[in-house]
């Protein structure tokens, strides 16, 4: 359309195909990412009992998710996703008892809102109390899994 441009039959959302100019212009192409990254994921090893702890490394772990994401998709790449990944909460929070364990969970949350986490894999149940309060914790938001 004019000089400088090729107007290009759409052939899917992030992709153009040229269609040959009329004039000798410059032609500007879309490029298609190179690949979809589903998710980045950080693991982490959160210190038993520890929030003030918690939230450091926290911090910095949403720092390294975010600036990997932006290194990928200045590469080229399309990231969908970032999620901070840690062990077993069971190895990190006290499940014996389920007030303090879900108040943590509160606390872990608001940390993960204001960092501007969307995904935080809490890491498995291994007991029956643990089992106990997984409904509990996935019910606090849909940041914590």
């Amino acid at each position: 359309d004019g000089c400088g441009r090729v107007r290009g039959r759409r052939r899917r959302q992030d992709s153009y195909v040229p269609v040959p100019a009329a004039r000798a212009c410059a032609a500007v192409t879309y490029m298609k990412p190179l690949l979809k990254v589903r998710t980045v994921t950080l693991g982490l090893s959160l210190l038993p009992n520890q929030p003030d702890a918690w939230d450091l490394e926290l911090a910095r772990a949403a720092a390294f998710v975010s600036s990997a994401r932006r290194r990928l998709e200045d590469a080229g790449y399309e990231v969908q996703t970032t999620r901070i990944s840690s062990q077993s909460f069971e190895s990190w929070v006290d499940v014996s008892d389920a007030t303090a364990a879900l108040e943590a969970f509160r606390r872990l949350d608001a940390t993960l809102l204001r960092l501007g986490v969307g995904l935080f894999n809490a890491g498995p149940a291994t007991s029956p109390e643990g089992l106990a309060l997984v409904p509990q914790i996935v019910a606090l938001g849909p940041r914590i899994s």
